[in-house]
């Protein structure tokens, strides 16, 4: 094999998905580190950043070992462009699925329990500042469930899927208050 000489070696590396795992890395703790501290109080942004490093974390346990520097450039190209997508659909997951968890839809005791949600709709501000898990440690649960979301990629389209099915009625099985027809 040919010495590519310095330049060679630094493209190589450049080139290489775990050095975009880690920018990708770095770029989600500086988003977290800039929502942070300008909403004090406020769970969601810590919500979407579990979510996110869960994704950051999934992603490079993925490519970790499974694409060497021999790899065709399309593969390179994809797996960058994940390393940098990844993180972002993670954390919107982890906010869907603290959607399911604080509307009450999942409920469990692995599940964290919120304060009560029966105040009249005003805002989505307010409801983010009423809305907000009972204890520190349902706070903490809430947080972990962010994580996970974010790092399997079939948890909440699988919820989804549960929740959908749950929603659409069977046949020959009358709704709730709905009067049977015919009769």
């Amino acid at each position: 094999m040919a010495d590519q000489g310095k330049e060679g070696k630094a493209y190589r590396k450049l080139d290489d998905p775990h050095v975009h795992v880690y920018i990708a890395t770095v770029l989600v703790i500086g988003v977290f580190i800039g929502i942070f501290f300008f909403t004090p109080g406020n769970l969601l942004p810590l919500i979407v950043l579990a979510g996110m490093g869960g994704g950051v974390i999934s992603t490079y346990i993925r490519i970790r070992g499974t694409f060497p520097h021999s790899a065709d450039k399309g593969t390179l190209f994809v797996t960058k462009v994940q390393a940098y997508i990844s993180p972002l659909v993670a954390g919107m997951l982890a906010l869907v699925f603290h959607g399911f968890l604080a509307s009450g839809i999942i409920t469990g005791s692995l599940f964290p329990n919120f304060e009560d949600g029966s105040l009249k709709y005003d805002s989505l501000s307010e409801m983010v500042k009423t809305l907000s898990p009972a204890t520190n440690r349902d706070a903490a649960r809430a947080v972990v469930w962010a994580f996970i979301a974010g790092f399997s990629e079939r948890l909440v389209p699988n919820v989804l899927d549960v929740v959908a099915k749950s929603a659409v009625p069977k046949p020959g099985v009358p709704e709730p208050g709905v009067p049977k027809s015919g009769g």
